[in-house]
């Protein structure tokens, strides 16, 4: 079992570090339209490498080679990684509707 108090909400500080700020600007520029437009540009970009790929080597296969699938796999990860971390730096929060 762990000895120590739990702090209470007046015991932690009101300081705001680095990272918290860097992430409330993150999530205030992930939450906007031009985020989600640019991450559809980015998918549309790859779907038009594809294109050029299929009408230059003249077959569909070599659109569904790995290196093709691995760019936007890595790519969709990473940004999912980042924005379900920065929104919830601290693993599973209390959310503030008051659900559970």
């Amino acid at each position: 079992m762990d000895d120590r108090a739990a702090l209470m909400p007046t015991d932690v500080s009101s300081r705001v570090g680095f990272f918290d700020r860097f992430a409330g600007r993150a999530a205030s520029l992930a939450s906007r339209a031009p985020f989600f437009a640019g991450c559809v540009l980015l998918v549309l970009a790859w779907l038009l490498q594809g294109i050029v790929v299929i009408l230059l080597n003249g077959n569909f296969a070599s659109f569904l080679d790995a290196t093709y699938q691995f760019e936007i796999n890595t790519t969709t990860t990473i940004v999912t990684f980042l924005l379900v971390n920065e929104r919830e730096p601290g693993g599973l929060t209390e959310c503030s509707c008051g659900c559970q």
